[in-house]
């Protein structure tokens, strides 16, 4: 066995007397509860492995103590002390440093050692003691690295743990430090006892289910005093988490799609309809709460990756998702790179194109603008849909495997209907004409309205009108006739503002209607119902005359 030897720890100390003298220095050496140690153990050490302890000290003199970084000396090549910058102590202050020891050969290694303080000299034994082993696991891998697994997914690494030493090695247990759900496999399987020249194999397996960075070790507990076999496990968790936004002009709001909800619904809600009201024209076109409609609605649309790894995509574009009365000619969507046609895909990118580039990751914006140009009274509501696809990866499964926008928005149209009214009793009869409701959500303008027989040639009834009421009046016409003040060329033009509410739609009084004998002195038979039209015209290009049946019976 090889001989003990020395390492020198010395700390300046005047003489060597048994008690301080008073305002010097002194130093105790510490364990960790604080009582007075004189020996270091470093135990069994693994041959080639560096074992490193901590020396608690204490000046428990009445003079501040100065060690300077080389003032702990070590004579012995397995044995190190590491001081760095040295130490100042006050009187009754502690500080520490190590000691290394690094075995090359199984043999005991044993020393002694003593501290000094320059230049005055107050000193401290150690006795310093280990022993190298070669009762060694070797582990292949020696690190687990998984490399990137992309979440949701799984990657499986196979270890395998050999006994090169000179007798068998037991392990105790093996797990994670720290403990990971994502992380498991087969541990019990490298539990016994391992012989000489033996193996014992387990299957790691990584599962992340975040992006995400994996530092973990395997913990492998041996007996016979060996020190924990410490494995690093390494993994890098990626994931793309692909959004589609939208930001609105008007309003300035964003909203994205979501990893649990990958549709996004955007509607510009009503707006004034080129046909009939063209920016440019003047004309107002006012909602049912009387403020100005917009003749407009746009945004930008745009991708993000949340993630920490590319992701590949195309994108699909429909401006027209269904069809128009028109034939499909007219588009109310536009979209800033759109091509001619309604429906078109764009090329296959990347989003970002490196991961080292600067975060956020997001595509250019693309302008969507809608713009309701109606061609038919039923071309109110618009639609066109945005589809973003997984491109280009092995997995199918990755999510989300399509995110989809779908943009809405209707053309405000009047919808005049028909107001019928009845005039019955003794005669003459008088009520107020209203001859017009408004439905709809853009404002109707009237501008005529005029009495019409209903008189066939063959003496017959129509149920539509024939022709406007003569001068002089005949037929049925000849029992109705607007009061004098009251007669509608006196209200028209009159504008029907919109309603949002089809069963509160707007009116107005156009005119009075008187019903019994008239000038003619023609008077109606009782009980008997005659009748007429009220045709009244409209700015609505699409419905421009609204026919009212105006009724009349004398019951009295």
């Amino acid at each position: 066995m090889r001989s003990a030897a020395l390492v020198l720890l010395a700390v300046a100390l005047a003489a060597c007397e048994a008690t301080t003298r008073p305002g010097s220095a002194d130093i105790q050496v510490l364990d960790d509860q604080g009582r007075t140690r004189d020996r270091v153990d470093f135990g069994s050490v693994q041959v080639g492995t560096l074992a490193r302890e901590k020396v608690r000290i204490r000046n428990s003199g009445s003079a501040s103590l100065q060690l300077g970084p080389d003032a702990v000396g070590v004579n012995e090549s397995h044995f190190k002390a590491e001081m760095p910058g040295g130490l100042i102590l006050a009187p009754g202050a502690e500080g520490e440093f190590a000691l290394t020891f690094l075995p090359t050969d199984t043999l005991l290694v044993t020393a002694e050692a003593t501290v000094l303080e320059n230049p005055h000299g107050a000193s401290a034994t150690l006795r310093v003691s280990g022993s190298g082993i070669a009762s060694v696991l070797v582990a292949s891998p020696s690190a687990i690295d998984f490399g990137e697994v992309y979440a949701g997914e799984s990657r499986s690494v196979e270890l395998a743990l050999t006994n090169v030493g000179s007798k068998p090695v037991s392990v105790l247990d093996a797990g994670f430090a720290p403990p990971s759900a994502e992380l498991g496999g087969s541990l019990t399987a490298l539990v016994g006892s391992v012989g000489l020249a033996k193996q014992v194999k387990a299957t790691l397996v990584y599962s992340p289910t975040a992006a995400g960075e994996l530092n973990h070790a395997l913990a492998v507990a041996l007996g016979d005093g060996l020190p924990t076999l410490r494995i690093l496990v390494t993994g890098r968790a990626i994931q793309a988490l692909p959004r589609a936004c939208f930001r609105s002009n008007e309003t300035g709001v964003e909203r994205c799609t979501t990893a649990t909800a990958p549709f996004l619904s955007v509607d510009f809600g009503g707006v004034c309809d080129r046909t009939r009201f063209p920016p440019d024209a003047g004309a107002g076109c006012r909602g049912s709460d009387g403020g100005l409609a917009p003749f407009s609605g746009s945004g930008a649309l745009f991708f993000r990756n949340e993630g920490n790894t590319p992701v590949s995509y195309a994108v699909q574009y429909n401006a027209r998702a269904g069809s128009v009365c028109d034939g499909g000619s007219a588009v109310d969507f536009s979209f800033s790179n759109a091509p001619a046609a309604p429906k078109w895909t764009e090329a296959t990118t990347t989003l970002p194109m490196s991961s080292t580039d600067p975060k956020p990751w997001a595509s250019s914006p693309i302008s969507v603008t809608y713009r309701a140009s109606s061609a038919c009274a039923a071309d109110t509501a618009d639609q066109a849909r945005v589809v973003w696809l997984r491109q280009g990866e092995g997995s199918g499964s990755r999510v989300p495997t399509s995110l989809e926008v779908n943009f809405v928005g209707r053309s405000m149209h009047p919808a005049g209907v028909p107001s019928d009214v009845t005039l019955s009793g003794s005669t003459p009869t008088t009520v107020s004409f209203i001859g017009v409701l408004n439905r709809g959500d853009a404002p109707l303008r009237l501008t005529s309205a005029e009495l019409w027989h209903g008189e066939l040639p063959d003496g017959g009834q129509s149920a539509a009108p024939v022709a406007p009421c003569s001068v002089p009046p005949t037929g049925d016409c000849r029992f109705f006739a607007w009061e004098a003040g009251w007669a509608p060329s006196d209200a028209l033009p009159l504008t029907l503002e919109g309603t949002f509410q089809a069963d509160a739609p707007t009116s107005a009084v156009l005119g009075k209607l008187i019903f019994g004998p008239l000038d003619a002195g023609v008077t109606p038979e009782q009980n008997a119902e005659y009748r007429v039209f009220a045709v009244i015209q409209t700015d609505d290009p699409y419905t421009p005359q609204v026919v009212s049946t105006v009724r009349g019976r004398k019951t009295q």
